[in-house]
């Protein structure tokens, strides 16, 4: 859906293509978006998939209301090559110097 069209699905007027140019030069000055050719609509997100996709499990990590059971849930659901996957992924986080908290890392 594009930008104009999210705002009048909910019955209210189009966005005016000024306001719009406005938010994407800016959003393109702080680095979040860039030109593919073309014009507003020729713009998409700098900010990548999977950075995306962690930030999500972040938010519901901390929306949960017993974070621990959340993921022991999430984690049951999961094939040994899942579990493989979050095993390297523990072990390359682990092995880096921590960015979180005052250079410490939850274990």
């Amino acid at each position: 859906m594009e930008i104009d069209q999210c705002r009048a699905f909910g019955g209210g007027r189009p966005y005016a293509y000024t306001t719009v140019a406005t938010v994407v030069q800016n959003l393109r000055g702080k680095g979040a978006v860039e030109n593919a050719g073309g014009r507003l609509d020729g713009y998409h997100p700098v900010y990548a998939p999977q950075a995306r996709a962690g930030d999500q499990m972040d938010e519901a990590w901390k929306r949960a209301p017993d974070p621990d059971a959340a993921m022991q849930h999430f984690l049951s659901g999961m094939t040994k090559a899942e579990l493989g996957r979050v095993e390297r992924a523990l072990a390359s986080v682990r092995a880096r110097p921590a960015a979180r908290q005052g250079g410490t890392v939850d274990t």
